[in-house]
């Protein structure tokens, strides 16, 4: 059985710059600048790439964050949700 870990928030893993990869530093790796991306996309090539997956809930309210600290656009509602990287300077 799985024990669960608390986990830190984003900008707290980044500004303690912890070394192993994490969730999100993957799914920014997994979507792309030039193509809109659906969650369930998303975490289809997640779970590929790791055997100890979180759950798709769980990549969804990473995706929220990271379209929150403006590293990903979203663009439409619900089902219709998808997403890309957001263009930096």
């Amino acid at each position: 059985m799985h024990q669960l870990k608390e986990t830190q928030s984003l900008p707290t893993q980044w500004k303690n710059g912890e070394k192993d990869k994490t969730i999100d530093q993957e799914l920014l790796e997994l979507v792309k600048h030039d193509e809109w991306m659906s969650p369930s996309e998303i975490y289809r090539e997640y779970s590929h790439r790791n055997k100890d997956a979180v759950t798709q809930q769980t990549v969804s309210k990473y995706l929220n964050e990271l379209e929150r600290l403006g590293e990903l656009e979203a663009k439409g509602k619900s089902n219709q949700r998808r997403y890309r990287r957001a263009d930096k300077p």
